[in-house]
């Protein structure tokens, strides 16, 4: 999901031949990006011990939230870039 941006819904993880496990009691997973500048930047990784626990209506959530959460580090990173530039103005003068 990393590679291709697409979000993911896996409501049986071990009949899902990508699904690395990590974690003895997963059943279901949700994955879904962070995107920057059509860069994936990140992802949020969803897991459930219940099978088939994520619906789409929950994957449209974390959508909205991995956008947000884009957003702010755009923000974040903008900032320590502002702050880099005055910092170097001053060492000019």
């Amino acid at each position: 999901m990393a590679l291709t941006g697409e979000p993911i819904i896996s409501p049986d993880v071990r009949n899902d031949p990508m699904y690395f496990n990590a974690r003895e009691r997963t059943r279901s997973e949700m994955v879904a990006p962070i995107v920057s500048n059509e860069e994936v930047i990140g992802v949020f990784d969803l897991e459930s011990d219940e099978l088939n626990a994520y619906s789409p209506d929950d994957l449209e959530v974390l959508m909205l939230l991995a956008s947000q959460v884009a957003i702010i580090i755009e923000k974040v990173m903008l900032h320590e870039q502002l702050v880099e530039k005055k910092r170097l103005e001053g060492q000019l003068k």
